[in-house]
Parts: structure tokens; C-alpha cells; sequence
């Protein structure tokens, strides 16, 4: 085979992608760095990174000659009330549908469509079509279970409610259906695919959350150089009071009993009672230790509770501990994680099969956290080895406080960094290539269409006979 043969049938092998968020894109992680992955692969022609209106893409993807960004406009009906979800959901519904299949459809040679689950509605409907009509293949990427999430709107009668029993139908049936291959953040998620949905052992792997490359221990003068330049936003207009120098020759070095930093990155949703952090801080606060050199816990994230719980703290009126909010650029976040002591994390989990990314983010900027309990937690936060876990308000101030203000504070922060880093030490990147790489390749191009084929035949067919009645 000539050299220009070889070359046009490795173009030719080569798979476009499209990495599917109903949701702002720029605000998932995990498929942004599916999308970067992918892009990285010899075996990949391109990458359509598909997502609603929002935050930017972190830079590795926005600089990436393979990939694109698709973006499509919220739905109208995405400022009404969620308790009048019901009554609009159809409207909802049928705008995404169009929207989707004018992003997918604009790709004759799309390959594969790799697709973050929660949401499946309507995303599943508009894949299955996707797949029948064209061959395309799909891969389901599982972070939770959509109906659990959906049972969280009506509390009264939870999974019990007609609308969350045909949810979970929908999901079950079209995800065992269209899935071509799974990917699943928990193992035990694995589990419940294999035993529930009946979904073949082979097509389900387990692909934990990884810290990249961009999530790692800062040096005291880089840490230096991120509060030089974000300091006000954490301190309240006091600057660096966190690092400082002796003279210009001199490196900098941590200040003396500066405030303790805890973070805790949060989605504001009701899967995250965000009230125990709360009345842990307001137990610290009447502490003595405490007092002599406070707390600044800064807390991350966007949602629709922020108001509500950023009222409560101002009820609270606490005189030693500070409570910040931010929302940070995606190069700056994991920074400022590396500057913290500790974090916390109140993630509990709609299903109880699904693990925090955030806990990911924080290990891989070296630091411990604290974590309430959950059902398959153990897979990623191991009590006493790389963090702590709770149940009770009482149990976090008790356990943020040995962290922080006790005499052996010190040696128990370096005992669980070292768990932390040995947690972390496989990252994304060589992750991913070992369990995720390897079962897309093997999909290859899409199979043709046989559905769409059967019926331009069929129509092919019902033509010729109407011609032939005609000439009758």
C-alpha cells in the first residue's frame, strides 16, 4: 500500500464525535474533559461539544483545533416555576427535541454521540431516532439516575408518584435500549444497571471521576501569587492576609495564625442540605479556639437555593467565622482549592449510586474532606485515611475543629494528605485511556441505517405500485 493509500484510509478510520450536555456545558466538567480526551486520540477526527447557552468551556477545549462547541438556546419556558414543571413540560419537551436534532443532524458524518445522563428526557427520544435512522452509536455516560431526581419534586410521594413511575420506565427501557456501551461514576451504579435494567455486564464500565492535570498541590509561592491576586474576594477588601514576604529576596511564606480556610463547593439543590454546614459554623463560632483566629469558609457554585441559605447566614450573626460565595473562572478554581486547609462536601445523592465531583477536585488539589455518609461513599472518601464522614451537624464541627484548632491539628492534615495523594495518584487522562478509550474505539463508524433504508424502500415501493395504478 502506497504511503498516500495509508494515509487516506487512516483518515478515512478516523471517528467524529459529538459529546452530548442538556445543560450548560460549561458547567460539566466531566464531559468537557470526556470532549478534551477524545480530541487527544489519533483515532478522531472531531469533536462536537453539544450544550445549552452559559458558562465558557475550560481552555483546553476552547483552544482545541478538533473541537467545536454546539450551542443551543434555553428552552422559553426555563424561567417559570418548577412546581408548575407538569403543565409546561411538553412545550419543553418539544423545543429541545427540535433544537437537538437541528444540532445532531448538521453532522452527516457523525460517528458516535456521547451523552451525560441526567437528563434523558428528552435526550434518550431524540438518540433513539439518532440511532435508528442513521446507525449512529451511542454511549451513555451515567452520572445518577434521572427519575431519582425528579422524585425530589414531589417530596410527598417521592418515587411513588405517576409521573417519576413513567420516568423511570422511559429511562430503563431507551437506555437499555439505544446504548451501545455505558460508562458509570460508582460502581455500585454498575451494579444496579446489570441486576435492574438487565443490561448486558460487557457494554457497563465503571469510569470513576479522576482529577486532571489542572487539580494539584500549590507551592507556597504559587499560593502566594493567587491571593496577591484574588485575595479581596475571599478577605472582604483586606487583601493577602494569607501569605506574605519578609523582604524582596526572601520567599513568601504561610502567615501565622491566619483564618482557618475551609471550602465547599456546592450545586445549591435540595440533594445538598446546605443547613448542616450552617449550624456546624454556628457550633464553631461560640468556640473559644475559634475565636483567637476565626474561619473564612468560601463556598463555590451556582443554584437556585444560594438566596435562601445566604439569608440564613446573615441571620445567624456570626462574629468569628465568615462565610464567602464565589463563582470562579475554570483556571482559577482549582487554585483556589489548593489553597484551602479542608473541605467539605454535603453531597448526599438522589439514588445513593452516584459520588461527588467535587470531592474528585478537591483531592486533586491535595486536600481532605469531610463528607456526610451516603450509601457507596466508601468508594471515593475513606474515614481516617484521605478524609472524615458525618451524619450530624455536631459530628462536622467536632471534626472541623480537630482538623483545624487542636493540638495534633497538624499532624492529622498531613496523615490524611498523604491518603488524599494516594487516592489521586492514577489521574483522568491515563484513566480514562485505560477504561474509556479503549470501548469507544472499538464502536468504529456508525452501521449505515437499516430502519431508514427499510422505509425509503417501502415509500420506493408504494410510489411504484400508485404509477402503475395509474397507467392502468
Amino acid at each position: 500500500m502506497s504511503a498516500a493509500a495509508g494515509a487516506g484510509e487512516k483518515e478515512r478510520g478516523r471517528l467524529h464525535v459529538a459529546v452530548l450536555v442538556l445543560g450548560d456545558v460549561g458547567r460539566s466538567p466531566r464531559m468537557q474533559f470526556h470532549a478534551a480526551s477524545l480530541a487527544a486520540q489519533d483515532w478522531v477526527e472531531s469533536v462536537a461539544l453539544v450544550g445549552t447557552e452559559g458558562s465558557a468551556c475550560m481552555e483546553t477545549v476552547r483552544n482545541n483545533a478538533k473541537t467545536r462547541e454546539v450551542r443551543i438556546a434555553e428552552p422559553v419556558t426555563s424561567r417559570l416555576p418548577r412546581k408548575l414543571l407538569l403543565l409546561y413540560a411538553p412545550v419543553k419537551i418539544l423545543q429541545q427535541i427540535a433544537q437537538l436534532l437541528g444540532a445532531l443532524l448538521r453532522d452527516p458524518k457523525l460517528d458516535v454521540v456521547l451523552v451525560q445522563n441526567p437528563p434523558c428526557i428528552p435526550t434518550f427520544v431524540v438518540l433513539a431516532l439518532l440511532r435508528f435512522l442513521r446507525g449512529t452509536r451511542i454511549v451513555i455516560d451515567w452520572h445518577n439516575l434521572g427519575f431519582t431526581i425528579l422524585a425530589l419534586s414531589f417530596p410527598q410521594r417521592g418515587e411513588r408518584h405517576p409521573a417519576v413511575r413513567v420516568a423511570k420506565i422511559y429511562e430503563q427501557t431507551l437506555g437499555w435500549l439505544i446504548g451501545d456501551t455505558h460508562f458509570c461514576v460508582t460502581a455500585a451504579l454498575k451494579r444496579w444497571l446489570v441486576a435492574e435494567v438487565g443490561t448486558p455486564d460487557a457494554k457497563v464500565h465503571v469510569l470513576y471521576d479522576k482529577p486532571p492535570a489542572m487539580f494539584h498541590p500549590l507551592k507556597v509561592t504559587e499560593q502566594h501569587e493567587f491571593w496577591e491576586r484574588l485575595g479581596d474576594t475571599v478577605s472582604r477588601g483586606r487583601g493577602n492576609i494569607f501569605t506574605a514576604t519578609s523582604g524582596e529576596s526572601e520567599p513568601p511564606h504561610v502567615v501565622k495564625d491566619r483564618p482557618a480556610l475551609i471550602v465547599s463547593s456546592t450545586s445549591w439543590t435540595p440533594d445538598e442540605d446546605f443547613g448542616i454546614l450552617l449550624a456546624a459554623l454556628a457550633k464553631l463560632d461560640a468556640n473559644p479556639d475559634v475565636a483567637k483566629r476565626g474561619i473564612i469558609c468560601v463556598v463555590t457554585g451556582k443554584g437556585p437555593q444560594r438566596d435562601m441559605y445566604m439569608d440564613k447566614v446573615r441571620e445567624l450573626g456570626l462574629k468569628h467565622v465568615a462565610v464567602e460565595t464565589l463563582w470562579l473562572e475554570h483556571e482559577d478554581y482549582p487554585l483556589l482549592l489548593a489553597c484551602m486547609d479542608v473541605g467539605v462536601c454535603l453531597h448526599t445523592s438522589s439514588s445513593g449510586l452516584d459520588l461527588p465531583m467535587k470531592v474528585v477536585d478537591m483531592f486533586g488539589a491535595g486536600i481532605p474532606v469531610c463528607a456526610v455518609d451516603f450509601p457507596c461513599l466508601d468508594e471515593l472518601v475513606r474515614h481516617e485515611e484521605n478524609g472524615l464522614v458525618f451524619r450530624t451537624e455536631a459530628q462536622l464541627a467536632d471534626q472541623l475543629h480537630s482538623l483545624l484548632f487542636a493540638s495534633d491539628s497538624d499532624r492529622r492534615l498531613r496523615a490524611l494528605r498523604r491518603g488524599v495523594q494516594a487516592t489521586v495518584a492514577e489521574r483522568w487522562d491515563r484513566h480514562w485511556n485505560k477504561f474509556a478509550g479503549p470501548p469507544i474505539k472499538a464502536l468504529g463508524h456508525r452501521r449505515g441505517a437499516p430502519v431508514f433504508w427499510f422505509i425509503c424502500f417501502a415509500i420506493f415501493l408504494e410510489a411504484v405500485y400508485v404509477w402503475n395504478v395509474r397507467k392502468m
